[in-house]
């Protein structure tokens, strides 16, 4: 295997993971959202779900952040040849 095809099949399985992982958070948020609607009065479970709903948002805001940096990392190691 050479170098390029170790940097391609590294930033491809790079992707579908980050992919997989932003797939996962859109789906607690929506669970999350639906458990904080469906709360109603009971305050225990509100603030469960709210908790559950503020992990799920910093989950994708640090996925988005290693995406960021995987992209920029992955265009200077291209330009450099």
């Amino acid at each position: 295997m050479t170098y390029e095809q170790f940097r391609n099949v590294l930033y491809g399985l790079s992707e579908t993971i980050i992919n997989l992982g932003g797939i996962l958070t859109g789906a607690a948020i929506i669970y999350y959202g639906f458990r904080m609607a469906f709360a109603r009065e009971n305050e225990s479970a509100f603030l469960s779900a709210r908790k559950g709903l503020t992990w799920a948002i910093l989950g994708g805001l640090v996925i988005f952040g290693v995406w960021t940096i995987i992209n920029t990392i992955h265009g200077a190691v291209d330009s450099l040849g």
